[in-house]
């Protein structure tokens, strides 16, 4: 199992880490919300297994809209893609949602550092209010008004997510779509960091504005995209 806060064992991790952190205190950074620091993947794949009698797993998730993908094999469902956006964005599935390993001690170990961050994600409008009880809940520190969703509507909207970090000068964005991560780099400014999830494990990129961490299991997911941007920082 990959630990949640790696060691910094030697002077140029050390090193690294500071320079980047030096960084991003000067940067506009923000954050994806769902497959980034709120694991709902996992709880989405629970509520359908529950509700239709499937064993899906979060390994079969294998894009963007992969939960729609998996609903296609079940019968009966008139329309995957608008059951799994109702599934996904319920709020017996946030409620439930444990954040992603990792992502609330490196959060806390950013707000230490005096890096305060944007959370923006293309959720619903209509999940605002729990998504700002979830954040409450798992990671108090972060303000209701650092967290920018759409103000109303039932559905995702990737426009909603690029128009923001342009509108707000992002530079560093840590996202877990690459579908969204190419709309971000084609429209905005910003530099894409992916964190690894089932769903992007096989994704490759040759826009350099898209880092894509190296493999290692020794260690969580973010913290993996977070040390992939420090040694590109550290590089440049």
């Amino acid at each position: 199992m990959a630990v949640e806060f790696p060691r910094f064992d030697d002077i140029k991790n050390i090193e690294k880490i500071r320079r980047l952190n030096d960084i991003l205190k000067s940067q506009v950074v923000s954050f994806d919300i769902d497959g980034v620091e709120a694991n709902s993947a996992r709880e989405s794949i629970t509520q359908v297994n529950r509700r239709f009698g499937t064993r899906f797993t979060i390994s079969d998730i294998k894009s963007y809209y992969g939960l729609a993908d998996l609903l296609k094999e079940v019968p009966n469902i008139s329309d995957p893609l608008k059951t799994s956006i109702e599934i996904w964005n319920s709020p017996e599935v946030f409620e439930a949602t444990l954040p992603v390993s990792g992502a609330r001690i490196l959060s806390d170990f950013l707000r230490k550092e005096g890096v305060d961050a944007y959370r923006i994600s293309s959720r619903p409008g209509s999940t605002r209010q729990i998504t700002i009880s979830w954040y409450q809940r798992w990671m108090p520190w972060v303000s209701p008004k650092r967290i920018y969703l759409q103000r109303t509507g039932e559905e995702i909207n990737t426009d909603f997510k690029v128009k923001t970090i342009s509108d707000l000068g992002v530079r560093f964005h840590f996202e877990d779509s690459y579908e969204e991560a190419e709309q971000i780099v084609k429209n905005t400014d910003a530099i894409v960091v992916l964190v690894p999830q089932p769903w992007n494990f096989t994704y490759q990129s040759t826009d350099k504005r898209i880092i894509i961490p190296r493999e290692n299991t020794q260690i969580s997911g973010i913290f993996r995209a977070y040390f992939a941007l420090a040694d590109v920082v550290a590089q440049s």
